[in-house]
């Protein structure tokens, strides 16, 4: 493993981070089964791929590639038969899809993925699920730029939000190890609204850019946003909506509406929605010349003090002030801690908390 522990540690916590992501990150640097490349293979991760578009333009520019998304587990299942997802599922001895990011064995899956992304070498693409985010869900979830948390008793509310707690960990993450992100949203989502994804904005400088879908050839002018620790993300606008006539996507409109019984107004997507939800390859293309800049932005960021901080009594020092139960972090952090491969080092064993308060 070429990764520096301490010193990721260290950075994480001149971050602002929460203890309690510090510590798993090095519970999964201290297992003996996973750690052995970190720091060493990926230079392109694609979170929530979908497609795999992104993944695939990055491979032919070059990058090595972790493509991650829960629909690809049950894929591989049904490839593999159903003898391999038995023993697939003895050895993670847990019942859940690993590719899951609300899953506990999900959560470890990409925390791992960034740790095994070359330091200041890397780009993290996620395009997290945003169908309880958007405006057009707002009559059953309930969010507003004042409520963005919404209707918690929906349990698309609550998945949605769990959701959003622990990709603001990955962001904290990915920043720790100065690689740059992009999280990618409808335009009209509250997701950077989320307290979690305010918490991420308290500590990271954070880049707002918006582009039309219509202007890398899409057949919606569908209007994005993305979110990103880089200022050079702004190269994914293109300017003012240009080219575009409703009636080069007559019949294929991506939601609906009508008027129900009493009489309000409700909406519904259309077969045509999936396809707005792909990333388009000129989009793809674009964003793979934006890369080098971006990465070389966030790598180039500073942490003063670094190299004369000791991480163990930093760690001793930090208060567990908030263990990020609605993250899942404290089931996590007891599954590493269970890890029948973990190696705590001896100088680190004084300074490690007996359990979590």
């Amino acid at each position: 493993m070429s990764l520096d522990t301490d010193l990721l540690a260290v950075r994480l916590m001149l971050l602002g981070a929460p203890k309690v992501l510090v510590f798993a990150v090095l519970l999964l640097c201290w297992s003996e089964n996973i750690n052995q490349d970190f720091g060493e293979v990926y230079t392109f991760l694609e979170l929530f791929a979908g497609s795999g578009n992104a993944s695939r333009t990055a491979v032919w520019a070059g990058h090595k590639v972790a493509s991650v998304d829960i629909l690809y587990w049950e894929a591989f299942l049904k490839k593999t038969g159903p003898r391999s997802r038995n023993a697939m599922h003895a050895s993670l001895d847990i019942g859940e899809n690993p590719l899951d990011a609300n899953s506990v064995a999900g959560l470890a899956t990409l925390f791992t993925l960034v740790l095994k992304c070359k330091p200041k070498q890397f780009f993290v693409l996620a395009g997290m699920k945003c169908s309880s985010m958007i405006a057009i869900n707002k009559g059953t979830s309930g969010r507003s730029f004042l409520n963005p948390m919404g209707n918690q008793s929906a349990p698309s509310v609550r998945y949605s939000n769990a959701l959003a707690a622990r990709m603001s960990l990955v962001l904290l993450l990915t920043e720790g190890m100065m690689g740059a992100w992009l999280l990618e949203q409808a335009r009209s989502s509250v997701l950077i609204e989320i307290p979690r994804m305010r918490f991420v904005r308290g500590c990271v400088d954070v880049w707002q850019v918006c582009w039309w879908k219509r202007h890398y050839d899409g057949d919606s002018p569908k209007r994005h946003v993305g979110y990103s620790n880089s200022r050079y993300v702004g190269g994914l606008s293109l300017g003012k909506l240009q080219g575009w006539d409703p009636k080069l996507n007559a019949g294929r409109k991506p939601c609906s509406s009508s008027v129900n019984a009493n009489g309000k107004r409700t909406y519904q997507g259309t077969k045509y929605l999936t396809p707005t939800q792909i990333y388009l390859y000129p989009w793809c293309q674009r964003l793979m010349a934006l890369i080098p800049a971006m990465v070389a932005d966030a790598g180039a960021r500073s942490f003063p003090g670094e190299k004369d901080q000791d991480a163990k009594h930093m760690f001793q020092q930090l208060e567990f002030t908030d263990l990020w139960a609605d993250a899942g972090m404290p089931a996590l952090v007891t599954w590493l801690r269970g890890n029948m491969h973990l190696r705590i080092p001896l100088d680190w064993r004084p300074f490690l908390p007996d359990r979590l308060e």
